[in-house]
């Protein structure tokens, strides 16, 4: 597949507990794309590049951290990070957020297709999916980070962006980490500490695309696949009712509803099920808990990265993707 190109963004901040949402800018560009082919893949890579309050032997858990996304995904993405520790919360990640026509995500997002999980989200897609606008609320555009859209093979410009790390540089992410109060690995284990890893991936899965944009204007590639427990689509924050699904029937988490906590997030705050099993993605975090990537992994894949453990579809050597339109930065914030 072949990657299309565009040129400037919208500023979207994504911050863990409370969900904190803020539009920075609004700049609409329109661009026609070239075809070019893509380079074999080579696998999921980060580069990152950490803040002074990140010491050493901190830095080398973020990266353990990191390594699994490499086993999962084979997308030729390179997502660039940049990690702080201010000791505010305790985990954040800052985005841009662009916007790109829904039917050239769609478009992108069948040629990408791969896995089990694809084939079921797409045949469900293809009931209401297909047309020029999408299918949530009916706008003619979609919104993801440049890291979501790469993997679909649609080339966002960032020449010239600052994300506001401080060095007047751009990354994908900026992922501000309260390290003091993380347990660093799973063997000594403080029970009243959170796991940096559940925490570290709940941020890296904002900055691959995880983020939700309920009570926004145009929906996020997640949002194709939020339903209410009868089925529908489900794009609000009113109710308790909202669920991922890749089919609108089998509900794979349920999603938070309630403000403060993202609604990108699943529920978790003050849940009294004492059989409630953490998910890396939950709203609130558990002290001396350790979740794992799981149904996580899923969403991924049917947003548009490709999966390690499925053959791939043959992809055609070129396509031309047109009319990319570029949005913001927004924020959001997980609590502890």
């Amino acid at each position: 597949m072949t990657f299309a190109t565009a040129g400037s963004p919208d500023a979207h901040r994504s911050a863990r507990r409370p969900g904190l949402v803020r539009l920075l800018a609004c700049l609409p560009v329109a661009a026609v794309i070239g075809a070019s082919a893509l380079p074999a893949h080579a696998g999921l890579t980060f580069t990152t590049t950490f803040a002074n309050t990140v010491n050493a032997t901190q830095q080398a858990a973020i990266a353990a951290g990191l390594a699994e996304y490499g086993t999962l995904f084979q997308d030729n993405v390179n997502v660039s990070l940049y990690f702080k520790n201010t000791g505010n919360g305790l985990g954040t990640s800052s985005t841009f957020s662009f916007g790109v026509d829904y039917k050239t995500y769609y478009d992108a997002l069948v040629l990408d297709g791969s896995s089990a999980a694809d084939a079921t989200a797409l045949t469900r897609l293809l009931v209401d999916g297909t047309g020029v606008n999408n299918p949530v609320n009916g706008t003619g555009t979609i919104k993801q980070g440049r890291a979501g859209f790469a993997a679909v093979g649609i080339n966002i410009d960032t020449t010239g962006l600052d994300t506001g790390a401080g060095d007047g540089l751009y990354y994908d992410g900026v992922i501000d980490l309260n390290l003091a109060l993380m347990n660093l690995d799973r063997v000594t284990v403080d029970p009243l500490k959170y796991d940096l890893k559940s925490v570290l991936q709940h941020e890296v899965n904002e900055v691959m695309g995880s983020i939700s944009n309920v009570g926004q204007t145009d929906p996020r590639p997640v949002d194709l696949f939020r339903y209410d427990s009868a089925g529908a689509r489900s794009f609000t924050t009113a109710g308790d009712d909202a669920y991922f699904s890749i089919n609108g029937t089998m509900q794979l988490a349920r999603y938070n509803q309630v403000a403060g906590p993202d609604y990108g997030d699943f529920y978790s705050c003050n849940d009294p099920n004492p059989n409630h099993v953490a998910l890396v993605q939950d709203a609130c975090g558990t002290p001396g808990g350790s979740a794992n990537l799981g149904v996580e992994i899923t969403l991924l894949d049917v947003i548009g990265w490709t999966r390690t453990s499925q053959n791939a579809v043959p992809e055609p050597g070129s396509l031309a993707l047109v009319g990319i339109a570029l949005l913001g930065l927004a924020a959001r914030r997980r609590k502890a």
